[in-house]
């Protein structure tokens, strides 16, 4: 049982391990300059994700996270790892330049993209609640499915990159607003619409 407290990594040698072997974590901060790997193949926060130094190698499989997942300064290598950011009260997802495999907005939120922009190597996935997508380009190199929440482009660019075909290329449901769309390969059906509600500016 974590109690609640959150766990700071403050290191500064390499080739550190975090590993729960199937316990939860709470709330993780990685503070020190070193590097860490998470050794799960799945793994959970229940609260918050920080980084503020250092290099932080996520899960293979999936990584939820209850709270914010917030990079601030530091490094993430992605490891194919989908995030699965699940808080029920707003939250905010924060690359900071580093690249992220895929991500699903599981909880009500609502959520918020803070990246001007934002590269996705997987697939970006809105299973519930809310979210506001990055104010310059996010990149997707997977399939993009929103059937289950309501997502926010603002003035933004969704941007599908993927070099694989034969993949829905987005699937989404009513009230959600599209700024601009751009599809650099054919990668599967365009739009698959359930009640033809997006706007696309």
């Amino acid at each position: 049982n974590n109690n609640g407290s959150i766990m700071v990594f403050d290191g500064t040698t390499a080739g550190n391990l975090g590993r729960g072997d199937g316990s939860d974590f709470a709330g993780m901060q990685f503070t020190g300059s070193g590097s860490w790997t998470m050794s799960d193949t799945n793994a959970t926060a229940t609260d918050s994700v920080l980084i503020s130094a250092g290099t932080l190698t996520l899960p293979s499989g999936v990584f939820a996270v209850g709270g914010d997942f917030d990079n601030q300064s530091g490094t993430v290598t992605h490891n194919t790892s989908e995030i699965k950011l699940t808080s029920n009260s707003g939250a905010v997802l924060y690359a900071n330049g580093s690249d992220l495999g895929g991500v699903d907005f599981a909880g009500t939120g609502p959520f918020t993209m803070t990246d001007e922009s934002i590269t996705l190597t997987e697939n970006l996935t809105v299973s519930a609640g809310s979210v506001t997508f990055a104010s310059g380009t996010l990149a997707i190199g997977g399939s993009f499915d929103a059937s289950g929440g309501i997502f926010d482009s603002a003035t933004g660019t969704i941007l599908f990159n993927s070099s694989d075909t034969g993949k829905p290329l987005m699937r989404e449901r009513a009230l959600s607003t599209m700024w601009y769309l751009e599809v650099l390969q054919e990668v599967g059906p365009l739009l698959q619409t359930q009640q033809q509600q997006t706007t696309l500016h």
